[in-house]
């Protein structure tokens, strides 16, 4: 006759709380540094005006609830503000010849 042991699930594994954590997080800074890289390259592509100064602010909350046997309910808000300083050339504009 075997005997088996049989293992309690107590409902929390903190190691897998924390991987999951740490992935979320990664998450959350992939996508930071892909928009960072949009907005900028946006920028980049406007002839009418020297940007002297970008600010970008990201507002990220996150939530979640623990519950048995895992966290049962998450929630995510973010945002982002965009803040542009330019200056304009004092020269006057070219004038293309009329054919």
């Amino acid at each position: 006759m075997r005997h088996f042991k049989r293992s309690i699930d107590k409902g929390w594994d903190a190691d897998a709380a924390q991987k999951q954590i740490v992935q979320n997080f990664q998450a959350i800074e992939g996508t930071i540094r892909a928009y960072t890289v949009y907005s900028l390259n946006a920028f980049k592509k406007i002839p009418v005006a020297n940007i002297d100064k970008v600010t970008l602010e990201f507002g990220i909350k996150v939530g979640g609830e623990a519950g048995i046997p895992y966290m049962t309910k998450g929630t995510a808000e973010s945002n982002l503000k965009i803040t542009v300083e330019c200056s304009f050339s004092d020269q006057p504009e070219k004038k293309t010849p009329q054919l």
